[in-house]
């Protein structure tokens, strides 16, 4: 899949349910992920570990 496509479709999707998106920036995201996260983000850490085991998520990949 050439690179921006999969976001042009979420894009595209979310304009189909009426909502808008754009490109942000914000310091703590960046090319690390939850990795890079600034300390005192535990409670932002539990959420995005939780939405990653829910599949089986497999930390050590």
């Amino acid at each position: 899949m050439p690179v921006g496509d999969c976001q042009r479709a979420f894009g595209a999707a979310a304009e189909s349910d009426g909502l808008e998106l754009g490109p942000s920036r914000v310091p703590w995201i960046n090319q690390r992920g939850h990795f890079g996260l600034p300390r005192g983000c535990s409670e932002a850490l539990a959420t995005l570990a939780a939405i990653f085991d829910a599949p089986d998520g497999d930390p050590e990949a």
